[in-house]
């Protein structure tokens, strides 16, 4: 997600859910232009939702930054480990 709370298309389009469905990008284009929760960028690259769409921004972080916070004990993976 971009600093303006945009997400590239070609990441909803790689979701395994939306895979299953159709690799077809324009089409997932044309489903979404129904949506009136969604707004594209000018390009029609980017999606991002109509209200509050800064509420989620992720902002770039450096690696070496040692800024990382690490993920609370509760959080598990998909597999119920911690």
């Amino acid at each position: 997600m971009d600093a303006e709370g945009f997400l590239p298309l070609s990441l909803i389009a790689s979701f395994p859910r939306i895979r299953s469905l159709t690799d077809d990008v324009s089409f997932i284009l044309s489903c979404l232009r129904g949506s009136e929760g969604i707004e594209f960028s000018a390009d029609e690259l980017k999606i991002r939702p109509r209200i509050n769409p800064l509420y989620w921004p992720l902002h770039e972080s450096s690696p070496q930054s040692g800024t990382e916070t690490p993920l609370p004990a509760a959080i598990s993976d998909d597999d119920g480990n911690k």
